[in-house]
This record gives C-alpha cells, sequence and structure tokens, in this order.
C-alpha cells in the first residue's frame, strides 16, 4: 500500500518508489525484461537534506538505496535526485 508525503518530510528508512520520469523511461521495461517483482522498485532513504534554491524556489535532495533484488549480483549504488520539498511523493507503508 502506498501513501504521499511531501519530500521535505521523508525519513531516513521510508521506502519510497524511485522517481516517475526514471520508471517510465527504463526501469519497468528492466523490470520485466528481469522477470523481477514492482516491489523490486522500492527503495529506502538514506538522507534528505537541503539543496540550492533556484529562482523556482527551494529543493530538497533525496539520497536512497535500491532493493536487493534490483541490485542483484552488482553492489548497489546510492541513488541522488532533487524534488520539491512540497512535491508528493509516494512512499510504500505496511498495510
Amino acid at each position: 500500500m502506498t501513501r504521499r508525503v511531501p519530500v521535505a518530510q521523508l525519513m531516513p528508512g521510508a521506502r519510497v518508489y524511485p522517481p516517475a520520469r526514471e520508471v517510465s523511461l527504463w526501469m519497468r521495461r528492466d523490470l520485466l525484461s528481469r522477470g523481477l517483482p514492482e516491489s523490486a522498485l522500492i527503495m529506502t532513504v538514506v538522507s534528505v537534506r537541503d539543496g540550492a534554491p533556484d529562482k523556482g524556489g527551494p529543493w530538497c535532495v533525496v539520497e536512497a538505496m535500491p532493493s536487493a533484488e534490483w541490485s542483484g549480483d552488482h553492489a548497489p549504488r546510492m541513488w541522488t535526485w532533487k524534488a520539491r520539498p512540497s512535491k508528493l511523493w509516494p512512499v510504500e507503508v505496511d498495510s
């Protein structure tokens, strides 16, 4: 089950989905070709910090580790992306 939380409220340990753009561009196709379940997309937040603002306003920088399923035999690599603090982000919650 998922709920949407403002990026600024994400905490380390939260289980989130990667940026929608990445999922739509290549991750979903890779998921299917590797025969992995949808849950393999879920990442664990390591940190959320303030990023440098621009003329559009402030940013948060999110760092997260992919699931062991996604990483497979390779060493997992930290993912980093920017999002506006008020952007609602999908978070996996236990039902």
